[in-house]
């Protein structure tokens, strides 16, 4: 599998392609309709090395000043302008 893997590379970077970049984008299309809201949440849910309080103020400042203004958009649309208001 990995030998197959490489020797793959190997044929998209002879052709003047990126394999990075060719699996981000492949992983960017998996990822087409998850909203922020749903990748914050699921990347909170899966920290366990937080404390419970901080754990419990990082999904509040969450809820009051990401979700609002960006929860709803799809992951892929947002740009990091976005960020800066």
């Amino acid at each position: 599998m990995a030998r197959k893997l490489r020797d793959d590379s190997r044929a998209e970077l002879a052709q003047g392609n990126d394999p990075g970049q060719t699996r981000r984008h492949e992983k960017q299309a998996r990822q087409v309709g998850k909203t922020l809201e749903e990748v914050a949440r699921a990347w909170h849910k899966n920290n366990r090395t937080w404390s419970y309080t901080h754990s419990t103020r990082i999904l509040r400042n969450l809820e009051m000043y990401l979700f609002p203004s960006l929860g709803k958009r799809s992951i892929t649309k947002i740009t990091t302008a976005d960020f800066l208001w």
